[in-house]
């Protein structure tokens, strides 16, 4: 991902030219980036925004007991960290007590889906979506923020029953039509 951060890199794509570039789990990338691509740069993100911003947001959702948060989203990419408008919303069935592992992994498998259906849409249309406005800021969680001490609070938690995600089936919402 460096070389994303130097002329070099800035060239390299303008002469590839894509239609879409497809992030996640990425560093912010450079505004001149974001403006190459002809339907824009696209982010899957692990959290639901505009609430859920930044880094370990699966982690916050359930540190914060806020299962209906629980989650991630497609977005486009603009110069604020995971601000731009939302494609789709995935939210992974929940059982009574599950992990952050098992939180990370269904939603891994649901995001997939919903990132392969915004891309297809895209192709068939040959337009880019507007999808829905994030009108709100959030909070924008740092790597940082989730320290040694933190972890050991979230495990004692949930040992003993504190932190429970609320039941629920798996959905997909789609922010796809103009």
């Amino acid at each position: 991902m460096d070389e994303l951060k130097n002329e070099i890199g800035i060239e390299l794509l303008n002469s590839i030219a894509p239609d879409i570039i497809f992030t996640c789990r990425a560093p912010i990338l450079r505004p001149e980036i974001l403006n190459i691509p002809r339907f824009g740069s696209i982010n899957v993100h692990f959290g639901i925004a505009p609430k859920y911003r930044g880094n370990n947001t699966l982690f916050w959702a359930l540190m914060n007991n806020d299962s209906k948060n629980i989650g991630a989203c497609v977005h486009y990419i603009n110069k604020g960290v995971d601000r731009g408008n939302i494609l789709a919303k995935a939210f992974p069935a929940l059982t009574r007590n599950e992990s952050e592992v098992s939180i990370d992994l269904k939603t891994l498998t649901l995001v997939a889906e919903a990132a392969v259906t915004v891309l297809k849409k895209i192709e068939k249309d040959e337009k880019k979506p507007i999808g829905l406005v994030q009108n709100k800021l959030g909070k924008n969680y740092k790597h940082t923020e989730r320290t040694f001490f933190l972890n050991l609070k979230y495990l004692s938690k949930k040992s003993l029953g504190m932190i429970q995600t609320e039941p629920r089936e798996q959905s997909i919402i789609y922010y796809l039509d103009e």
